[in-house]
């Protein structure tokens, strides 16, 4: 996500299980992996979803 710009955040109040990306204005959150250090399948689904709409995937 840092590659194509967007701006990582793991503050605030759920900051221990959550991170945040911004691409401006945007804001992208999802849950952090744990205690694995995989992402699931519907969390890469979700990243390709929001870079899709962004342009950055095709």
């Amino acid at each position: 996500m840092e590659s194509c710009g967007y701006t990582m955040s793991t503050g605030g109040k759920t900051s221990g299980s959550r991170v945040k990306f911004y691409l401006g204005k945007k804001i992208f959150a999802m849950h952090k992996p744990h205690p694995r250090k995989e992402l699931l399948a519907y969390q890469v689904s979700d990243i390709i979803d929001e870079l899709t709409e962004e342009g950055f995937y095709e």
